[in-house]
């Protein structure tokens, strides 16, 4: 199973490609890889269709593809557990029976299916619009806005984007947690896998060779030097930055990996708890990268169920982008060639571009951006922007807000709340969505402010 390429559209709400992914490890990936799985996959009576079940038989994944399914089911007990860790965590979603069916196992567990939902679907005067945009996708009835495929039904509508989706199943952004041994650790909020590498890497390999498990691992002149005043004692080396502390990591040899993955709580050793979420980031900078054609970026993966050493996880499904053309691609070029074409898609299909400085503006309108700045409140004097909420009413607003960049560029935000403008001023914050340029003069009214580029279709708006 392949780690999945991050989605162009970021906005999106869909029903047909949430997933749902039995699956044990994988935390921040040394060199992109297959994803490694503890389940087995029995037959099932008569029927053709494959379950994975996991170590003790809670839960049961219908498995639909290679890369999960939709319909899962579980024991009441895991399925209540579940609920009461995701709450504690503040995770937007929760667990309910899905139907009335039961279906009875073996050794003695009686399964029902799970249905994900959206706990609080109420339209409250704090929900940006993103969430107010998830919400109305999850309502019933007259309530129920269709999702960006036109689709309206009871199923769960998740972000396309992973990273999106990753955030309803853990409350928001998250640090991401590791060990030095014993020791807990956990670095600083992100929305960039790549930043919790860096931290790993810096901060673990030094107490790693201090420890005596990694005394077999350990290479002179890489790891250590010889005191020239006594020939059995080692002097550490400490890495100077990031990519020096993976050249240390990558030579230790792949059974020294393992041991600095299990020492620090990475990779195969990673366990996320129920209401957190697995990572994973492809490291071009680490010794032994390849790039065979497509070189996926990142992928983040919500964890809502445990049994055992197996995960349940909720996924904004991004399905591989161009599957079609790459095929078509390898059907008529090989060779040098191939991977030039292959390029080219790739970069079609790439996360969202940082832009944080007023200089990289105008070369990203129309695209979808990570917008890095601090969060300001313009008041709008004599002028207002009238807006018309779900419910049909019309309201008027006299400030507005934008996000300052380095450079003395500013971006307006469209639609933003009273209540997170209050949260958010005069913070540092990074806004997802797509990037508009300033509106041409004859579009304007005579009375409206100097032009300025705007950020539309908004994912989310969260502090840096």
């Amino acid at each position: 199973m392949l780690p999945e390429r991050e989605e162009s559209r970021p906005t999106g709400l869909l029903r047909p490609t949430d997933l749902v992914r039995l699956q044990s490890t994988v935390g921040n990936q040394a060199v992109s890889r297959m994803l490694a799985q503890r389940y087995y996959e029995p037959q099932v009576g008569n029927s053709k269709a494959k379950y994975r079940f996991s170590d003790n038989d809670g839960i049961a994944l219908k498995a639909e593809q290679a890369e999960g399914g939709r319909q899962v089911w579980s024991t009441r007990e895991l399925m209540d557990s579940a609920n009461t860790a995701l709450k504690s965590a503040g995770s937007a979603i929760k667990l309910v029976k899905g139907g009335g069916a039961t279906w009875p196992q073996e050794n003695g567990n009686v399964l029902n299916q799970v249905a994900p939902t959206i706990r609080d679907l109420k339209q409250r005067s704090s929900d940006t619009p993103a969430t107010e945009k998830l919400k109305a996708a999850n309502r019933s009835g007259a309530q129920q806005t269709p999702d960006s495929e036109g689709v309206k039904d009871s199923t769960l509508a998740l972000w396309t984007d992973c990273g999106s989706a990753s955030r309803v199943v853990t409350g928001g952004m998250v640090a991401a947690k590791y060990k030095k041994g014993t020791i807990s650790a956990s670095t600083r909020k992100s929305y960039d896998p790549a930043v919790f590498a860096d931290t790993v890497y810096s901060k673990v390999i030094v107490p790693f060779m201090e420890a005596a498990v990694s005394t077999p691992f350990m290479k002179g002149g890489v790891h250590y030097t010889v005191d020239p005043d006594d020939a059995d004692h080692w002097l550490l080396l400490a890495p100077t930055d990031a990519n020096q502390a993976r050249k240390m990591y990558w030579e230790l040899g792949s059974k020294g990996r393992r041991a600095f993955d299990k020492f620090a709580g990475i990779n195969a050793s990673a366990n996320p708890e129920v209401g957190q979420t697995y990572t994973t980031v492809s490291e071009a900078s680490m010794p032994g990268f390849k790039r065979h054609g497509f070189t996926w970026n990142f992928h983040w993966a919500g964890v809502i169920m445990k049994d055992g050493g197996d995960n349940l996880t909720l996924e904004g499904y991004a399905v591989m982008a161009g599957e079609q053309e790459i095929a078509d691609l390898r059907a008529t070029y090989t060779g040098a060639e191939l991977e030039r074409w292959q390029q080219a898609l790739s970069s079609q299909v790439a996360e969202p571009t940082l832009v944080d400085s007023k200089a990289k503006l105008a070369a990203n309108y129309g695209r979808q951006v990570r917008l890095v700045g601090k969060y300001r409140v313009q008041n709008l004097g004599g002028h207002a922007i009238v807006e018309r909420q779900p419910d049909g009413s019309v309201s008027k607003r006299r400030t507005a807000a934008l996000v300052a960049l380095k450079g003395s560029g500013l971006v307006s935000l469209a639609g933003r709340s009273e209540t997170e403008m209050q949260a958010l001023e005069g913070q540092r914050v990074v806004a997802v969505g797509t990037l508009q340029g300033p509106a041409s003069p004859s579009a304007r009214s005579v009375a409206a402010p100097n032009p300025m580029p705007s950020l539309v279709d908004i994912a989310s708006v969260e502090p840096a």
